[in-house]
């Protein structure tokens, strides 16, 4: 019996491993770099759970756990006109990932009007956007904008924001106050 049982658990723990190298390997397939890297950890992640869940069954039987299945994962889409997501529901949560770590924004680009312009005592632009949303300049180089302008903050590098006009070519960082 006990024969039966080592042997049907390590038939179960190979194919699972097989299956969790799969789903890994299907992430090399994603072109777009951030739908890639949360491909990737969605995988990872679901692994480790299923590891620390088949730590105490392994415990309890006696053998030593292993990597366990992986659930299918998801994949982004990869056409542009799919990435920029004009619903209001999910352009109230941009620029506030990494402060809502659960949630999935899609949205690459926030196009809006200015409702009033501020200065900060160093001198970095307050910009207050018609949807409600406080964005902040990062340093202090020189921006002229006015109430009632257009501009379109985009996702630059490392979880950071590139505020522009519609019209002009030139960007500031920014970050997202409220």
């Amino acid at each position: 019996m006990k024969k039966i049982i080592l042997s049907l658990s390590a038939l179960y723990l190979c194919s699972t491993s097989v299956f969790a190298s799969t789903a890994i390997e299907d992430c090399r397939t994603v072109e777009n770099d951030l739908h890639r890297l949360m491909c990737y950890d969605t995988a990872i992640d679901a692994l480790n759970k299923k590891q620390v869940a088949a730590a105490p069954v392994a415990q309890a039987k006696n053998v030593a756990p292993t990597t366990t299945q992986a659930p299918q994962v998801k994949v982004a889409p990869t056409n542009p006109e799919q990435e920029v997501v004009a619903n209001s529901a999910t352009n109230t949560e941009f620029g506030l990932e990494h402060k809502n770590i659960g949630k999935d924004g899609d949205s690459q680009e926030l196009v809006s009007i200015i409702s009033t312009v501020n200065k900060a005592p160093r001198g970095e632009l307050i910009l207050t956007l018609d949807n409600g949303q406080v964005w902040r300049q990062l340093g202090t180089d020189s921006f002229r904008v006015k109430a009632g302008q257009t501009v379109i903050i985009s996702r630059g590098a490392f979880n950071s924001f590139l505020l522009r006009l519609e019209d002009k070519n030139k960007s500031i960082r920014v970050k997202r106050t409220s």
